[in-house]
């Protein structure tokens, strides 16, 4: 039998009381064959042991014959913690444990079936896992039982990769349908060709084409944009595929219902290895943020009331015309400056809204007569400027201005009314010397107030005169500003006398302004800008203030005398507070109410007779005297006279000067007289220069006079050595005496 190893199996079979037979036989091959299944059986224990996936082998009576290591990592159960594929289910599926083992007890019915499938797995530690199960039959073990081998796939990581992408997916898409626009894939081919691979439900409403005609040829999008913006748009969209840096633009588009939208996109690219790119891309709607923002522009350049340009936009194009001027020498052109003549009164009397109606039949007027290239605002308030341009003859702007003043001076049909009114037009024709847009409209701005100088509703033409007098003008208001705190101004006193007995009764108090480069500033050079400027108001308290005190100081050195003090009041001080600076003057000073006496003129009653009327009731009450100034020239009105309480008239010196001497003046000064005398009231004579003057006064029966005859207005201590050496009487006594 050679060096073969041999197996033999030795039997001994009793054959009789003395015999014994042994049956030998050989069980080499056998042997050897279970050997083999042994080690068979070890290698493959051992490739279940270091197997990457969770493996378990088990009996169909539910015995867990082997699980490996991999199995206990991941779950944390050891084979004692699961001897039986029972205790496995209700560990690792909890109340699905049921359910689960009846699904794995197929595998032993039908052996050869594959029972695959995802299963949630609780680990020892409590985590929830994601096994995905291949079980298969393993045949009959030697003791009869079927072995089963299950192995399974973690697939945690995976599935929450697909949950996560899923999810991902899903947000992206309800962001799609919900962002204020839409989103889409643009594609770029190397040829040029282009196409989009996505659109978002929002691409509709965009552009009003059904995503399926635009996926696959984006020819039908081009074919939208706006033709001025074609070229740009698609300039950008090269150079971001060139640069590969984002795309972002804004155009355009008309969609086939016909509307104009406005878009916006922006996009990063991204270059594929076929060398497309690609775009994804989220564009929006801007129409109503772009109709908001021209809204915006269109407002804050126009005026709200008539439309018109305003001045930012006037500035604009000024500034436009003079730069064409610049480079076209020949390029002329003219502004027009107009300010409506009496508007405060329509809206005083008839209320704003006639007056913005006014406004806005006037602007309608002023765009008929201007061609397309020129333009028509409006500054605010009443006043409206006209830019003329290629105006090549003075002419031909003259005539504009005529044509708006015909217009304006017929009566303006407003609701159910007519109303008049007129306008006073400045002119300034552009030169070499107008380098800022301000430049012209300080100059229109002059010329428009020389034509009010002029008599309103005409128009006045620029010329460099006016600007030295603006310039003088200006630098009288800021010396009138320091004058006051300089203590500039001086009160000159010219006395009021009693003409029967020639005795000084008072005295009219009169400013003097000593500007210290100037010197000596005569009041009508200076007062209508302190009146403009509503410097009057300080200036007026001084005098206020000033006179008092000296009429005070002159009750105290000539106790017998009862003087009066004259100060004449503006328009402005009837409105600012009047009734309690006097108050304070009156508790200041020691003097009498009635020995002050407050100088009115007859247009300052007219304007409001009423308001006027109360407050001189008021003024009245606290025994202070008025007089109303320069009677006769202006509103004469015996109504007003009954109505306001007045103790004197004032007979302009008009009425009463030698060169004044013809009988219609003569009958308005004994008109005067008489009237005063009527209603008991006192007449006073200005401008007296001469005995005839004197005697013809005295025989008309007026009380009081005032004039160069007794004295022109003289300084503080001249006016005290008046009244201590009763100069006026000696010098009327001594002119009777050379007279006769």
């Amino acid at each position: 039998m050679g060096d073969r190893l041999q197996h033999e199996e030795v039997r001994v079979v009793k054959s009789g009381e003395d015999e014994v037979l042994f049956v030998i036989r050989d069980i080499t091959d056998r042997t050897q064959a279970e050997e083999q299944l042994k080690e068979s059986e070890q290698r493959f224990r051992r490739a279940i042991e270091v197997a990457p996936f969770p493996m378990m082998i088990h009996a169909d009576d539910g015995e867990v014959l082997q699980i490996n290591s991999v199995w206990t990592e991941l779950t944390g159960y050891r084979h004692e913690d699961i001897p039986s594929t029972q205790a496995w289910t209700q560990k690792a599926y909890g109340h699905h444990a049921d359910a689960i083992f009846e699904q794995a007890a197929e595998t032993y019915i039908l052996p050869s079936r594959m029972n695959e499938g995802d299963f949630c797995v609780i680990t020892r530690d409590g985590t929830q896992r994601i096994w995905q199960f291949s079980s298969a039959s393993l045949g009959q073990l030697p003791d009869g039982r079927q072995a089963v081998i299950s192995m399974a796939v973690d697939m945690t990581q995976q599935r929450q990769a697909d949950l996560a992408l899923r999810e991902s997916e899903q947000r992206f898409r309800n962001m799609a349908a919900n962002v204020p626009g839409a989103i889409f894939k643009y594609v770029l081919h190397p040829d040029g060709a282009d196409k989009l691979t996505y659109m978002s439900p929002g691409c509709y409403d965009l552009w009003e084409v059904q995503a399926e005609s635009m996926v696959e040829d984006a020819s039908i999008l081009w074919s939208m944009v706006h033709p001025d913006d074609l070229p740009g748009k698609k300039a950008s969209v090269r150079e971001s595929a060139r640069t590969l840096q984002p795309w972002l633009w804004q155009w355009r588009i008309t969609t086939p219902s016909g509307k104009l939208k406005w878009l916006k996109a922006a996009g990063r690219p991204e270059r594929h290895e076929n060398g497309d790119v690609v775009w994804d891309t989220l564009i929006m709607d801007i129409s109503d943020r772009i109709h908001a923002q021209q809204q915006l522009k269109h407002d804050a350049l126009h005026d709200r009331l008539t439309g018109l340009p305003n001045r930012s936009l006037l500035m604009e194009r000024l500034d436009l015309a003079l730069k064409r001027t610049q480079h076209n020498p020949g390029h002329s052109f003219a502004v027009l400056f107009l300010d409506l003549d009496n508007f405060k009164v329509v809206n005083d009397s008839l209320g704003h809204l006639v007056g913005d109606e006014l406004l806005l039949v006037v602007a309608r007027y002023l765009t008929t007569f201007i061609s397309e290239t020129d333009i028509a605002a409006r500054l605010g308030g009443d006043e409206f400027v006209i830019l003329l341009e290629n105006m090549d003859d003075i002419e031909g702007v003259i005539g504009v201005a005529e044509r708006i003043l015909d217009t304006l001076r017929s009566p303006l049909k407003l609701g159910d009314r007519d109303v008049f009114t007129s306008t006073s037009i400045g002119i300034v024709v552009r030169t070499a010397q107008h380098q800022k847009a301000d430049d012209l409209l300080r100059d229109a701005d002059l010329a428009m107030y020389r034509a009010k100088q002029n008599g309103r509703g005409q128009y006045a033409l620029f010329d460099p005169t006016m600007h030295f007098h603006a310039v003088e003008r200006l630098n009288l208001e800021n010396d009138l500003r320091k004058a006051l705190d300089n203590q500039e101004f001086e009160l000159y006193y010219q006395p009021i006398v009693h003409l029967e007995t020639l005795t000084i009764c008072g005295f009219e108090a009169l400013i003097r302004w000593h500007h210290p480069e100037k010197g000596f500033v005569p009041p009508n050079a200076f007062i209508k800008v302190a009146e403009e400027t509503g410097l009057i108001i300080p200036i007026g308290q001084w005098i206020l203030q000033t006179a008092c005190q000296q009429l005070a100081h002159w009750h105290v050195q000539f106790p017998k005398q009862p003087l009066q003090i004259s100060v004449n009041l503006s328009a402005k001080q009837l409105r600012h507070q009047l009734l309690q600076e006097l108050d304070n003057i009156l508790f200041a000073t020691p003097i009498p109410a009635n020995s002050l006496v407050l100088e009115i003129t007859e247009s300052m009653l007219v304007q409001n007779v009423q308001s006027a009327s109360l407050l001189l009731e008021h003024i009245q009450a606290r025994d202070i005297h008025l007089s109303i100034d320069d009677f006769g020239t202006g509103y004469s009105s015996l109504s007003y006279l009954h109505q306001l309480p007045v103790q004197a008239l004032k007979i302009d010196r008009a009425f009463v000067s030698p060169s004044a001497a013809n009988t219609r003046n003569q009958v308005i000064a004994e008109s005067i007289i008489a009237l005063s005398n009527l209603l008991k009231l006192r007449a006073i004579a200005e401008g007296l220069e001469t005995l005839e003057q004197l005697r013809w006064l005295q025989n008309l029966g007026c009380e009081f006079g005032q004039g160069f005859l007794f004295s022109p207005p003289v300084p503080v201590n001249r006016a005290t050595a008046l009244l201590r050496e009763n100069k006026v009487i000696e010098k009327v006594i001594l002119e009777k005496r050379m007279m006769t």
